[in-house]
């Protein structure tokens, strides 16, 4: 099938705002530590309401622009009606809209542990829509994983850059920060570990072995894996060589360092993020 733009962009900002609402808040639950919620760096109120708007609105631009794909405007309705009572996608589209609006009433309360478990729901329920979905229950299970640890990753890089500027002009002391990074970098180790896991698997049920460039999809998987590869090898740099800097009386270039390495990190997820809003339209066995 064709490649429609409108789709791909919707689900571009569909995962972004998702992923960094769910990265975000499970930071904010983590950062101080277990049981202690530090909401110093949830996002401010406006930023997330448009982040709960943009994925609500995301998401029914998607199912909007994929019923007329496969219909046409006259039968819109009717078309709707199929996909989401009369097919085999209608569950997952109704659940990801309704663990929408519960993300979207979560943003409203400024609670993060509220807002992350509504954005872990959307963000699990994916799993029953990918390519794997029709491969028993591991394919949809790993998917779901596989989707909760990348969203766990971009969105808390977001967080992350927040603890950075603190430190960088004072407003955090910078024993603190060394704190609150080790903690996302030994929580980063599992969820890379997780990610690699669950990726080589799913690529093993979808395609059954390697992805090969003479495919489309092989060519998209292979640009997912080595902007993977770039972001863990940031992470590395940083968990391993700034980190242990940043408390030092010399850590000024240590935190310029990490700003430079996470704002590449960042661009790095958001282009993992749009090669998956494309992967997911090609067919995996397509020449």
């Amino acid at each position: 099938m064709d490649i429609d733009p409108v789709i791909v962009l919707a689900r571009f900002f569909y995962y972004g705002a998702t992923s960094v609402l769910f990265g975000s808040s499970l930071f904010s639950l983590y950062a101080a530590g277990i049981g202690q919620a530090d909401t110093r760096f949830w996002l401010p109120r406006d930023a997330a309401a448009t982040l709960a708007t943009m994925a609500l609105l995301s998401a029914l631009i998607w199912l909007a622009a994929f019923t007329i794909s496969i219909g046409n405007l006259d039968g819109f309705i009717a078309t709707l009606q199929t996909i989401l009572f009369g097919s085999s996608l209608g569950t997952a589209w109704i659940l990801r809209l309704f663990f929408l609006a519960l993300l979207f009433l979560a943003v409203l309360s400024q609670h993060p542990l509220l807002v992350a478990t509504a954005a872990f729901a959307v963000l699990f329920s994916e799993g029953w829509s990918g390519h794997g979905a029709s491969a028993g229950w591991l394919g949809p299970t790993l998917h779901a994983v596989h989707a909760v640890c990348a969203a766990a990753w971009v969105g808390g890089l977001v967080a992350l850059a927040r603890v950075i500027a603190a430190a960088r002009t004072g407003t955090m002391e910078r024993r603190v920060a060394e704190a609150i990074l080790g903690r996302f970098s030994r929580i980063g180790l599992v969820v890379v570990l997780l990610l690699a896991t669950t990726g080589s698997a799913m690529a093993w049920l979808i395609i059954g072995g390697m992805p090969q460039l003479s495919t489309g999809y092989g060519r998209l998987l292979l640009l997912k894996v080595a902007l993977f590869a770039a972001m863990a090898g940031l992470a590395a740099i940083n968990r391993l060589f700034l980190v242990p800097k940043v408390a030092s009386h010399h850590s000024g270039g240590a935190l310029n360092a990490m700003s430079a390495t996470i704002l590449l990190e960042q661009l790095a997820g958001a282009a993992v993020l749009f090669d998956v809003a494309v992967l997911g339209l090609i067919d995996p066995h397509a020449r």
